[in-house]
């Protein structure tokens, strides 16, 4: 009798060790992956995400750079804006339920896009402007006032692009 059920449900049995065998191998894999100080969480992400927040931070440690950033919620329908919250400025408002710092290392090759950082001739803003990690990195923590003081630039939302939890974007959000 029991031949007889196993030799009937073969083929799903065959079918649920081919589907299965790779994810249970992957995850040992994943489970013990390398990890030099077992003390330290290792967290791997494998997709692009992107995040909007403040950014509190940027330093270096080890010749790398990283950045700390408390995320926000950026609400662009006012409508939205005042039936939750009451008050909203230039049809956005901006809601932060969680002071949270989080940390990431940030890539070599990262963009840095600024929308307020210099004027044209005309006087308007020059969207998009890119410039190096190290002079975002002086304006932001505050050292590079004197030179640049209308560029505050701990007062401005930035977006932020992860890949594999390594910001491989910075965006300034533009706010009228």
């Amino acid at each position: 009798m029991v031949k007889y059920i196993f030799m009937e449900n073969k083929k799903r049995f065959l079918i649920l060790i081919i589907v299965l065998a790779p994810l249970v191998i992957g995850g040992i894999v994943y489970y013990t992956g390398k990890n030099s100080n077992p003390s330290t969480e290792v967290i791997s992400t494998t997709t692009l995400e992107k995040q909007i927040g403040s950014i509190k931070s940027i330093y270096q440690k080890n010749g790398k750079y990283y950045l700390d950033i408390d995320y926000v919620q950026w609400i662009s329908n006012a409508k939205t804006c005042e039936t939750r919250y009451g008050e909203y400025n230039n049809d956005y408002c901006i809601i932060n339920d969680n002071s949270l710092l989080r940390t990431f290392s940030i890539s070599n090759d990262v963009k840095v896009e600024l929308q307020t950082y210099s004027h044209d001739v005309s006087g308007g803003y020059v969207w998009n402007q890119v410039i190096p990690l190290s002079i975002f990195a002086t304006a932001l923590n505050n050292s590079y006032v004197e030179m640049h003081p209308e560029y505050p630039a701990r007062n401005f939302l930035y977006w932020i692009t992860l890949n594999n939890g390594v910001i491989t974007n910075i965006v300034e959000q533009y706010q009228p």
